[in-house]
């Protein structure tokens, strides 16, 4: 078995960068964790698809964290040499959790992963990841957040400024909701930051 050693992981799913990590997500610093290489077109099933693997009885456990022992994670890194990604599976070899890695530590992860054989992993494909590859994490949340807040609104007013703000046109409100759900505009920082300080002078 090959591990790597004290790496810094971010489960989420579906996967997201190293550079949409937020300080107050739950990182962890691994101790010890197995080590794959496995071909190109593997890491993209698993990149973007949830599968489970067949033979969890080589990672169980395996996976040891720096300042937790009590907290168990059946982990594994995945390469095929270009880059990496770590998944984390249940007991049952289903994947509920995917990290990208910071890029230091990617790059010594591809360095090492020249002298390895590739692995014959097998899995089935349960269903595609639902990633929404036009947006950032950041531009996903405040998505939801306008579209929530736009659905309380009442103030005809309210609306008229977002409409203006953001489309140039007077629209109905399932059209705005319309809008903002189905194509970013870098206006709607602005129409966030309005809405949040409205919420904020109501506490």
């Amino acid at each position: 078995m090959n591990y790597v050693y004290d790496i810094l992981v971010n489960f989420k799913y579906p996967l997201l960068d190293f550079y949409e990590w937020n300080p107050n997500d739950n990182i962890e610093n691994i101790k010890r964790i197995p080590f794959y290489k496995v071909s190109t077109k593997d890491l993209n099933i698993f990149k973007y698809n949830k599968i489970k693997i067949k033979d969890m009885n080589p990672i169980k456990n395996g996976t040891k964290l720096f300042n937790n022992k009590k907290k168990v994670y059946n982990s594994s890194i995945y390469t095929d040499g270009n880059e990496a990604i770590v998944l984390n599976f249940d007991d049952n070899g289903i994947c509920i959790g995917k990290s990208s890695l910071l890029i230091d530590e990617e790059n010594e992860i591809l360095d090492s992963s020249h002298l390895l054989l590739t692995s014959d992993i097998e899995y089935s494909i349960l269903n595609k990841d639902k990633i929404n590859e036009y947006k950032t994490r950041k531009q996903v949340t405040i998505t939801n957040f306008l579209i929530r807040e736009i659905k309380k609104i009442n103030n005809i007013d309210k609306l008229n400024y977002i409409c203006y703000e953001c489309f140039d046109d007077n629209l109905e409100k399932d059209e705005i909701i319309n809008k903002i759900s189905n194509n970013w505009n870098d206006k709607y920082y602005k129409i966030y930051d309005f809405l949040t300080s409205i919420s904020m002078n109501k506490k």
